[in-house]
């Protein structure tokens, strides 16, 4: 017995055997008669266009049957018993196809279910909606039948759909691979299964050398991916621009044996549509992020990839009214050297997304040398009461929020912050001097505000807050230095600029 190409197949009756094998009927509903046409009949649905080309080319009747003889020979799957089982099978096939499709003015072998069914065999389950608007403008008819098989050989999924439309009184293939996804209900008339809230992303996510939607409709994912795998799939790839404009802003934090980088991300509120309602706890709902550093030079590599998991993102604790950006922060240990940033930001609540890439570098620190966390340029710098105390939470430095700027320009009508944090050396307790001058840009030179500051110990947070109109419009820069006794300074700069009221 003959198994098809899905595991299908049965003993035919002997007489019906014994025919086929000494030659495919004659009256197989359209079937050619003549040699030189057999190529036309359902076999061409088995030929490769070489066998194809090769029949064409044959001059006698003689050559034909040998090469019909030979054709069956090599699609023989036991060659020891006396009947070609393919054939055979084949053969039922088309008798098959012709009693089930003769709905239509073509022979059923003709018709595109026809040709599925002789190639597939039955299919393991029908779906069939009349009323189903498919979407294909060239077909103004409604109706989608659609044929389950499980199993199939050199099939890539357990499950292979082969999608039909209703056309001119039959139903013919389609080619719209969304007709014949797995995640289709014919009832809802919509791809189902995705992560409801980053279901308008399916077909802008890079997955799998194509895009998110085709991996789906080609069944190539086995299971609807996770809000978790979307989000690396977006970042591991420098293809994927998406519909949000994502800011990025990072600063290092003091810490041993490696600073932490606080990642922040950032989308205008103008940007969110429906509109934030206001509150930080939808905010938290609201957004999701992750984000990748890959090494960029020899220094980096030795650590190979970080990753900035989802649940590492922390929504802003306390927006401020008139603040034009909404952001997410995440902290994680970085070794020193330079490092590629690939981010992404998605509106669950939008089903948006949007991404970032930079360069980033992080300085070593010399043996013996302070520790030193920014300079960061803070929209606001705000009380956060005794809870969870520390410097490794995102947004927070002991008692202190720091809300991140997201560019270096600062409104005169604005207040803003400089934050710094200075710790001592690894291993050692003691004072840490710290001095700071701030400098105006004239042309291509920087040149003193005022003389230096210094404090002996400068050890802790210390902030710097400016109110609206305290500094002229200009271009500035802060520069810090951190000294202990034996060891080189630690010097940090920033650069930043006071734009003309609005």
């Amino acid at each position: 017995m003959w198994q098809g190409a899905n595991g299908r197949g049965g003993a035919l009756p002997w007489l019906f055997a014994l025919a086929v094998a000494a030659g495919p009927p004659a009256p197989a509903g359209d079937a050619p008669v003549s040699l030189r046409d057999w190529y036309r009949g359902p076999v061409r649905y088995l030929m490769t266009r070489t066998e194809t080309r090769l029949f064409k080319r044959l001059q006698t009747d003689a050559e034909r049957l040998q090469f019909i003889r030979r054709f069956w020979e090599r699609r023989d799957p036991d060659p020891r018993t006396p009947q070609n089982e393919a054939r055979i099978a084949f053969w039922q096939r088309v008798v098959e196809a012709n009693r089930r499709f003769g709905d239509t003015p073509l022979p059923g072998w003709k018709t595109d279910r026809g040709k599925i069914f002789i190639l597939l065999g039955p299919p393991d389950q029908i779906e069939r909606r009349d009323d189903f608007d498919t979407g294909i403008k060239t077909i103004p008819e409604r109706g989608l039948m659609r044929w389950h098989y499980r199993g199939l050989r050199r099939s890539m999924s357990p499950e292979t759909i082969i999608a039909f439309v209703k056309d001119v009184g039959d139903w013919r293939l389609t080619d719209d691979p969304k007709l014949s996804s797995i995640y289709l209900d014919m009832n809802a008339e919509r791809p189902v299964g995705l992560p409801p809230t980053l279901a308008n992303l399916v077909d802008s996510i890079p997955w799998e050398h194509g895009t998110l939607g085709t991996a789906l409709d080609l069944a190539r994912l086995q299971e609807v991916p996770t809000e978790r795998e979307l989000l690396r799939a977006v970042v591991r790839t420098e293809e994927y621009l998406g519909t949000l404009d994502v800011a990025a802003r990072w600063h290092l934090v003091a810490s041993a044996p490696h600073p932490l980088l606080a990642l922040t991300l950032a989308v205008r509120r103008d940007a969110l549509d429906p509109p934030w309602d206001g509150s930080a706890l939808s905010l938290a709902q609201r957004f999701a992020a992750t984000a990748e550093l890959r090494p960029a030079d020899p220094a980096a590599e030795r650590h190979g990839v970080i990753e900035f998991p989802e649940e590492s993102f922390v929504a802003e604790p306390a927006p401020q009214p008139g603040d034009p950006y909404l952001r997410v922060q995440a902290l994680r240990p970085v070794p020193p050297g330079r490092w590629r940033l690939s981010a992404v930001l998605a509106d669950r609540r939008a089903g948006d997304a949007g991404a970032a890439t930079a360069e980033i570098a992080v300085p070593g620190a010399a043996e013996g040398a302070p520790l030193v966390t920014g300079p960061v340029l803070a929209r606001a710098i705000l009380p956060a009461g005794p809870e969870r105390p520390g410097t490794d939470l995102p947004f927070r430095f002991h008692d202190h929020l720091v809300i991140p700027r997201l560019g270096t320009e600062v409104p005169a009508d604005e207040p803003f912050g400089l934050f710094l944090e200075v710790l001592p050396p690894p291993g050692r307790d003691g004072p840490v001097a710290l001095e700071w001058q701030i400098f105006r840009w004239d042309g291509d030179t920087p040149e003193p505000l005022a003389p230096p500051s210094r404090v002996e110990d400068g050890r802790g947070p210390r902030a710097w807050r400016f109110e609206p109109g305290q500094i002229p419009a200009g271009r500035y820069r802060a520069m810090f230095t951190a000294m202990v006794p034996g060891a080189p300074p630690v010097s940090r700069t920033i650069d930043f600029t006071v734009t003309a009221r609005r």
